[in-house]
């Protein structure tokens, strides 16, 4: 993947040059054949799985973990892995895609004003919708250790948010976190079906581990200390 600053670098729109970036990707289309017989002796070859993935910078090593050749060395990790599960590439082409760093540049890109606004909607209820999760997806901790929602039963304006920082609105960048790794826990019990009850006892086994194993440590450095 490539990214290019570029611009016509006309008169009118000098100031706008650099202030549109160009990326070129290349895109495969993965998919696992099937077939389907109308009963008549008439078979049908169809597409019974497909996945669309981009070449990602992450690569293939020249060998596999045992020493041995790796057929896929220098590919996509994400095509080796489409291949390994038994995919074919079906289709390949490079896109090519457009940000902007300025308003000047989202006028040189899209000179037509109703397709910037479109533009704008669409972006703005995809960022609106992912603030309303996140709001929706965080939690809080009671005294007895129970997990509850943070918020429930409030009436939020995302244009102004839940506070003086404007936190959970869309006049705020979401701020980039590592992920917690009972945060990474609580989504893959939910995802496996777990219920909050489990959830939470999980959780409390994981802490009182935790816990126990810090009190280990600070014995031994006591220990060590004298």
């Amino acid at each position: 993947m490539s990214t290019t600053p570029t611009g016509t670098g006309t008169a009118q729109n000098a100031d706008a040059v650099g202030a549109i970036r160009q990326d070129k990707t290349t895109t495969r289309r993965y998919v696992k054949f099937g077939s389907t017989d109308d009963g008549q002796g008439n078979v049908t070859k169809t597409i019974t799985k497909s996945s669309i993935l981009t070449e990602k910078e992450k690569k293939e090593p020249e060998k596999l973990k045992d020493g041995t050749p790796n057929p896929h060395s220098g590919m996509s990790t994400d095509w080796a892995d489409a291949e390994r599960d038994g995919f074919e590439v079906f289709n390949e082409n490079d896109v090519i895609s457009y940000s902007v760093t300025s308003w000047d540049g989202a006028e040189l890109l899209n000179p037509d004003p109703a397709m910037r606004l479109y533009i704008y909607n669409r972006g703005l209820a995809t960022f609106q919708t992912s603030v309303a999760n996140a709001l929706m997806k965080s939690l809080k901790e009671e005294t007895s250790g129970e997990l509850v929602p943070e918020f429930n039963g409030v009436a939020v304006d995302l244009r102004v948010g839940i506070d003086e920082e404007g936190n959970y609105s869309i006049n705020k960048q979401p701020a980039r976190r590592a992920v917690d790794p009972e945060d990474k826990l609580i989504k893959m019990l939910r995802a496996a079906g777990a219920s909050e009850e489990k959830i939470a006892a999980v959780l409390a086994i994981v802490r009182a581990t935790a816990a126990s194993e810090a009190a280990v440590a600070d014995v031994k450095e006591e220990v060590e200390v004298a």
